[in-house]
């Protein structure tokens, strides 16, 4: 939330990829306090919300987050292409493993991955 903040105040646009509808994000991914900030960022017109169809929470978390991070590695490779660029992953990670599969440090992982 913290870079989409940072980059809608700079006047940015961004596309927010969800694993699995709002209502059930934000019982799963979003903690105490920040549910309003996340609506602000959701509401303003510069985003544009893509979320996955056939993926659920029950569906198990990992499987879910993977599969958005892949649908994220996607897209920014799409863009690239598009622009005839170089897609170039950019993250906001600690370094470390993280709680669980399918978090930054697996999109990394993957990224690095496909060289």
């Amino acid at each position: 939330m913290l870079f989409l903040e940072e980059m809608l105040e700079r006047g940015a646009s961004a596309q927010v990829f969800l694993p699995f509808p709002y209502d059930q994000f934000v019982q799963t991914s979003v903690g105490p306090g920040w549910r309003s900030r996340v609506d602000r960022i959701l509401a303003d017109p510069r985003v544009t919300l893509v979320t996955l169809q056939g993926a659920a929470p029950d569906t198990g978390l990992e499987t879910a987050f993977r599969a958005c991070a892949d649908a994220v590695a996607q897209a920014a490779i799409r863009l690239a292409r598009g622009l005839e660029d170089e897609p170039t992953l950019v993250a906001v990670w600690d370094g470390g493993a993280g709680d669980g599969g399918g978090g930054t440090f697996d999109a990394v992982r993957a990224w690095e991955g496909t060289g």
